[in-house]
């Protein structure tokens, strides 16, 4: 499983690249819209908007987005 940095913006207006952000390490497909922060943790928020960049992201975060 890979580990990516998801930006996570909750308030809807709020530059995605301002400090008012969110990272989580990990996100798991299976938990769709949910992220935790280690493999098999309980979801701890919601993800409004997903940020990925630098890597080749799949069709199926791509699409989640």
């Amino acid at each position: 499983m890979r580990s990516m940095l998801v930006v996570v913006d909750f308030k809807k207006g709020i530059d995605p690249f301002s400090r008012d952000r969110v990272h989580a390490p990990l996100l798991r497909s299976n938990e769709m819209p949910y992220a935790g922060f280690a493999d098999g943790a309980e979801p701890w928020f919601r993800i409004d908007k997903i940020f990925i960049t630098g890597i080749n992201v799949s069709d199926d975060v791509k699409d989640a987005n």
